[in-house]
């Protein structure tokens, strides 16, 4: 009986705790081709949030109300390599350093985030519709 607590409390650290991923993580900047740092302005800028065990969502993050519009998110799966310390998902390959990540698209860096922390800014996976709507309006 102890055997299974200590084998299932290791699977889920496994699965979650352990992930240099694991949050939400909010775009700061990127890196031009002549290699110049140029910060990310405006109103929309890309978000992440990496799930247990292998799901990423993206969005587009709006400054004014501080959450990523539910219309503009997508989901994939990702997985780690090199001991956990770098990710990929589609074309992207990411690395985390402290609360940096920065994500490649084949060889050309493309974009900088920093983790966010706080309450969440990603809206709920599943949307539940009003019942108000559902009954028709009259």
């Amino acid at each position: 009986m102890r055997f299974a607590v200590v084998v299932g409390c290791m699977v889920c650290l496994a699965s979650t705790g352990c992930n240099k991923f694991a949050g939400e993580w909010l775009e700061e900047g990127k890196m031009t081709r002549s290699g110049e740092y140029v910060r990310t302005e405006g109103p929309r800028r890309m978000a992440l949030k990496f799930e247990p065990v292998a799901t990423v969502r993206s969005g587009a993050y709006v400054d004014g109300p501080g959450v990523v519009d539910v219309q503009v998110t997508s989901a994939d799966t990702y997985f780690t390599m090199q001991h956990g310390n770098v990710a990929q998902f589609g074309a992207t390959i990411a690395k985390v350093r402290g609360d940096r990540l920065t994500t490649w698209v084949g060889a050309e860096e493309t974009r900088q985030f920093v983790r966010h922390r706080g309450a969440s800014m990603f809206p709920p996976q599943v949307v539940i519709p009003s019942l108000e709507s559902a009954a028709g309006g009259g």
